[in-house]
């Protein structure tokens, strides 16, 4: 099932939303944002629910930080590290250190500690 409507305008106002970051930082949301509505865009609806609301709240963060005048983002926890996929993890190493294989059975050695 494609995305719907309102999928597609949140996909639009996260990429404007980037505009604020730095321009590495807004090269690599946009890149992560367009490859994570790509992969799930033929998701189940139970999942693309809980898909946008985690990009919903994603871009109120930027919203609200950028409105303070705050630096834009947040660190991640250990825990927020924990449940990222394996493919994710190895997306993180990749944009935290390009020299880092593509495909590591541990892609944050080195990098991350928990």
């Amino acid at each position: 099932m494609p995305h719907s409507s309102t999928a597609i305008k949140l996909f639009r106002d996260i990429l404007k939303a980037h505009r604020a970051l730095p321009p590495a930082h807004r090269k690599l949301g946009d890149s992560m944002v367009k490859q994570e509505f790509r992969q799930h865009q033929n998701a189940t609806p139970n999942f693309l629910f809980q898909f946008e609301r985690q990009w919903r709240d994603y871009l109120q963060q930027l919203r609200v930080q950028t409105l303070r005048g705050e630096p834009v983002g947040r660190a991640l926890s250990d825990e927020d590290i924990m449940a990222l996929s394996d493919e994710q993890r190895n997306a993180l190493a990749q944009a935290l250190d390009p020299s880092a294989p593509a495909a590591d059975s541990s892609p944050l050695e080195g990098i991350y500690k928990p």
